[in-house]
């Protein structure tokens, strides 16, 4: 238990957020080199200006006959952690007025105990594919953009819910970006203001016509961002608004967006303007049945080590989305940190040390898969 803990304090002292993730993924290279272990990085950080890549780990197994598994994690922090964690009342927890950093680096320590097992030859192991992500906390984009041409992995294990520890997340959302524009007619306030078309009341009188729960038949909205406007005495021209949509069924998330155009566009013409409504998929949904060979594998790891196993659907996206998309079934498991992108983010010293567990045996379960 003290060695995961160290390890894991370790790993969260090293900085390492979003597009800036070459301390902490030059540390990993150390750990990997100490123990002899391959490993190369990729070029997805080319696609999105960040400093390095997404490293890749591949071990021969020693079950020869197993097909290769890949287990992930992402490097990057949403923020620089406070660097000096401390344990109290059986949590670890920051010591100052910034993050943790439990988001990732508990499945960043999931993945390293199982690579010291596995360097060891410990356990029975099938050919892995260990893949530590970067630019996952400004939408998935390592991920995006890694090169699956270097992997073979067919089924996958993902590190990185905020879940307790025996949820694991069998399904999740489609996330659509949206870019809403109202445009008017910009006119002097004092002079002639009768001959403007104020963008501002466009938007503020189509936002309030949208009248969309943020949570309504299994689907999210949410208007996050609005800019607009320039001087005091200028009717506004322009304002352009920015949000996302969230649904685990593609048709009733198309139906959510096409009341936001309707209402936009109606408004807008109400009063002589003009809206118009752009949309870009963050990342695709995807949904595991039950006979899934990758969630039989982890049913019966968590059985293995007397945890209840309960699968769930989980309206935020990961990076087991993107491999999903490429043809890789992939979980993610549930760690149990807490509070994740606050000061107040913790984890239980209980629950990291049976994230390993659970880790390592579905390792070992995946090595007796044929």
């Amino acid at each position: 238990m003290d060695a995961i803990v160290k390890q894991f304090m370790e790993l969260t002292a090293v900085p390492g957020v979003s597009k800036k993730e070459k301390p902490i993924i030059d540390s990993l290279k150390a750990i990997l080199e100490h123990l002899k272990l391959d490993f190369e990085e990729d070029g997805a950080h080319r696609h999105f200006g960040g400093e390095v890549g997404n490293l890749i780990c591949k071990v021969s197994g020693n079950c020869s006959s197993a097909p290769p598994l890949l287990l992930a994690a992402h490097v990057d922090t949403v923020e620089e952690t406070c660097g000096n964690p401390e344990v109290r009342d059986g949590k670890i927890v920051s010591t100052c007025d910034r993050i943790l950093g439990a988001d990732d680096r508990v499945g960043v320590t999931v993945l390293v105990e199982i690579l010291k097992q596995v360097s060891r030859k410990d356990i029975s192991f099938p050919p892995l594919e260990v893949v530590f992500v970067v630019a996952e906390e400004i939408g998935l984009q390592g991920s995006r953009f890694l090169d699956y041409r270097l992997l073979s992995a067919r089924r996958g294990i993902n590190f990185d819910a905020s879940a307790r520890v025996g949820q694991v997340v069998v399904q999740a959302p489609t996330t659509l970006e949206l870019f809403l524009r109202f445009s008017g007619r910009e006119a002097h306030a004092a002079v002639n203001p009768e001959k403007g078309i104020n963008a501002i009341t466009l938007a503020a009188r189509a936002i309030n016509r949208f009248d969309i729960p943020q949570h309504q038949d299994e689907t999210t909205f949410n208007l996050g961002k609005i800019c607009g406007g320039s001087h005091t005495n200028i009717i506004p021209r322009l304002v352009e608004v920015t949000g996302e949509a969230r649904a685990f069924d593609d048709s009733k998330l198309q139906d959510r967006v096409g009341r936001i155009l309707r209402i936009g566009r109606d408004t807008a013409e109400e009063f002589g303007g003009k809206f118009e409504l752009d949309t870009r998929v963050r990342y695709r949904s995807f949904s595991l049945a039950p006979g899934s060979k990758i969630v039989q594998l982890v049913r019966a790891a968590y059985a293995d080590a007397g945890v209840e196993f309960v699968p769930v659907r989980y309206l935020a996206g990961s990076d087991a989305n993107n491999f999903n998309h490429h043809g890789i079934e992939a979980v993610n498991i549930g760690l149990g940190y807490k509070e994740n992108h606050t000061p107040r983010e913790f984890i239980r010293v209980a629950d990291l040390v049976k994230d390993v567990e659970l880790g390592i045996r579905m390792v070992e379960k995946a090595a007796q898969l044929e």
